[in-house]
C-alpha cells in the first residue's frame, strides 16, 4: 500500500506517487533505499498494485 510506504519512507503518498511515475525502475528502488531507514528497495508491481521489498 502507497500509504504504509509513504510512512515508511517519511514522505508523502504523493511524493511516493510522483517519484514513481518519474523514475525509471532502478532509480525508484534506489530513491526508495536512500530514504528507508533499513536501506530497502521498493519496487511496484503493476499486475498486484503493491510494493514488493528489493536487496
Amino acid at each position: 500500500m502507497e500509504e504504509g510506504l509513504a510512512s515508511r519512507l517519511g514522505v508523502s503518498q504523493e511524493t511516493v506517487r510522483e517519484q514513481l511515475l518519474k523514475l525509471h525502475p532502478p532509480l525508484f528502488v534506489a530513491w526508495c533505499k536512500g530514504k528507508d531507514k533499513s536501506g530497502m528497495g521498493w519496487k511496484f508491481n503493476e499486475n498486484t498494485g503493491l510494493y514488493h521489498p528489493v536487496s
